[in-house]
This record gives C-alpha cells, structure tokens and sequence, in this order.
C-alpha cells in the first residue's frame, strides 16, 4: 500500500471510531518508517484531502528533513506550508 491509501485507511477507521487518533498516528508512523507521530496524526486529521495534497505535504517533510540532516535551514515556503496547517495536539 501507499502512503496514501495508509493515511485514508486510519483516517477511516479514526473517523469510524475503530480506534483512537492516538492510536491510529502511531501505527501510521511506524507503518511508514519515517514519519514522525505527529506528522502521521496530520495526516490522518486531513485524510479526506486529495491524494496530491498529501503528495506535497510528503515532498515537504522530505525537504526539511533533508534541510535538517545537511546543516541547511528548511526553506521558507517549505517551512510556511508546512506550520500554517492546523494543529491538534495529540491526547496523552
């Protein structure tokens, strides 16, 4: 499976309430391997979205990581897009 039809898979059974939104961001994050809890918890939160909005928002969190990992700052639309979503923070 995709990373897309992953984050449409938790974000149904979230919204079915098979599970928690919790829950379903750490299944989500290691089913991925390298997304982080809270970017899985984005995810799945804009999950009904188009599958190319999540295509950027993945080449996004790519950037930076890479920006990060280089020494480099994250570029600023990059950096814009990504902090200008909405953000829940996740339940303990």
């Amino acid at each position: 499976m995709t990373l897309n039809d992953d984050v449409t898979f938790y974000g149904r059974a979230v919204d079915a309430g098979e599970m928690t939104r919790d829950q379903a961001a750490r299944l989500l994050a290691d089913a991925s391997g390298w997304l982080t809890v809270t970017g899985a918890a984005r995810s799945i939160d804009n999950w009904a979205q188009p599958p190319e909005e999540t295509d950027r928002i993945v080449a996004d969190a790519v950037t930076m990581v890479r920006a990060v990992r280089n020494g480099r700052p994250v570029p600023r639309p990059v950096l814009d897009r990504l902090t200008g979503r909405t953000r829940r923070p996740l339940e303990d």
